[in-house]
């Protein structure tokens, strides 16, 4: 049904999963294999509606932007970089700074350890909760302008 078996491994192993999940409310299930099939089927179903949003959206962009191949990947990559910069105003001061060295200045955890005279496991902390905050951003950012299509 998906004509990739790599698709049709991860929506069988999510299936498992889902089931093994809800193990305790299945046992009435009368026909499990039917059950199973079912469950295959919407999740093949909800991937390709996925997939049909998705080609709608990046045409959606495409039209709306008009521009040639080389142009949409500038525009695309100014956008990106917008965000991104948006993201990183969001963080608190220091994990900003921490972010900025590590990401723009290319320091090391020691390095802006030293620089700031704060430890390298502050340093990683203070790293992993900006990468988190700026993917989260980044994720809303991306969600509203699918919605908004």
């Amino acid at each position: 049904m998906t004509r990739s078996d790599a698709v049709a491994e991860e929506i069988v192993q999510e299936t498992f999963f889902s089931i093994w999940q809800k193990r305790e409310l299945l046992r009435e299930v009368e026909k499990p294999e039917s059950y199973f099939f079912t469950a295959v089927y919407r999740r093949v179903y909800r991937h390709y509606k996925k997939l049909a949003l998705d080609r709608k959206a990046a045409a959606h962009i495409a039209d709306t932007w008009g521009a040639g191949e080389e142009e949409g990947d500038a525009i695309l990559f100014q956008e990106s970089q917008r965000l991104v910069e948006e993201a990183i105003r969001q963080l608190p001061q220091q994990q900003q700074l921490v972010f900025r060295l590590s990401r723009q200045q290319g320091l090391n955890r020691d390095q802006i350890a030293a620089q700031l005279n704060i430890s390298p496991n502050t340093v990683r902390n203070h790293m992993a909760d900006a990468i988190k905050s700026v993917r989260a951003y980044l994720k809303r950012a991306a969600l509203l302008m699918f919605w908004s299509l």
